[in-house]
This record gives C-alpha cells, structure tokens and sequence, in this order.
C-alpha cells in the first residue's frame, strides 16, 4: 500500500522527521511547524504534522512547576514491524 511504502522510503533514508510544538494545558501540544523531514519531499513531514494534535508530552520544568506554553521538539523515526497473527 501506499502508506507502507512512504515509510520504508522514509525509514530506509535513515532521516527522522522533526517538529517544533507548543506545550498546552493537558499536556497535548499546538502551533506545531515542521524543522525537518526525511527523506526531503516525502511529505513524510506533513503526517507527522497531521496527527501531532494527539501527541501526549510533558513540557519543560522550572523548579519543578511544569511550564505550559513551552516549545518542545518532537523527532519521529520510522520502523517497520509485521503485526503478530
């Protein structure tokens, strides 16, 4: 399919994609844009944009108080695996 196949393009390029988000209440994240994409003009970049809104991350910590509102990067590399039967 399709989809399978971008991903091995992309995990066979040995290059991650990387975003830059903003941290928000909940410890989801918005505002996200795209710092780098492996391999270049995959469109790999834009997936992972897409489905950033359900990425679950704990912001930075000042004297141990959780600052929401803080910028965090997010590298996503790709695998492979056979789901088991």
């Amino acid at each position: 399919d399709a989809i399978g196949a971008a991903i091995e393009r992309a995990r066979k390029s040995g290059k991650p994609s990387l975003i830059a988000c903003k941290t928000v209440d909940g410890y989801y994240v918005e505002d996200c844009q795209l710092l780098s994409e492996g391999p270049t003009g995959s469109m790999m970049g834009r997936a992972v944009l897409a489905a950033a809104w359900q990425f679950r991350v704990r912001p930075a910590r000042v004297n141990g108080r959780e600052q929401f509102g803080s910028w965090v990067r997010i590298r996503i590399d790709y695998t492979i695996r056979k789901a088991p039967r």
